[in-house]
């Protein structure tokens, strides 16, 4: 396994799909285009240290940040719900920010 260099995005590209709008806030899923595995118990740690709620229930981060509800699995794919402002790039940044903060403990890139 290879570590994914901090805010590099390492040639992993990702698909972010707008599931639901509700005008100034919307919902979103994030895709990785290639394998990953992150480290979901590392994630709460760094989640509830910033004011959020996460726990790690059946293989599955779920969380809530600043109105955001987020469901992260270990492959990488994302639901994030209540995104503010209503864009894809503003859920592929708070993705960014949630999965790369520490990637040396919480995201790993699979070498096929």
């Amino acid at each position: 396994m290879t570590t994914v260099p901090r805010n590099s995005g390492a040639g992993v590209g990702y698909v972010v799909l707008e599931l639901c709008s509700y005008g100034d806030s919307g919902d979103f899923q994030v895709l990785p285009k290639s394998m990953v595995e992150i480290r979901l118990e590392d994630r709460v740690g760094w989640l509830t240290a910033r004011g959020g709620r996460a726990a790690v229930i059946e293989g599955v981060l779920l969380a809530e940040i600043g109105g955001t509800q987020i469901s992260l699995y270990r492959d990488g794919r994302a639901v994030l719900e209540r995104v503010t402002p209503c864009s894809k790039q503003a859920a592929l940044e708070l993705y960014h920010v949630l999965v790369e903060v520490d990637t040396d403990t919480g995201m790993k890139q699979k070498r096929s």
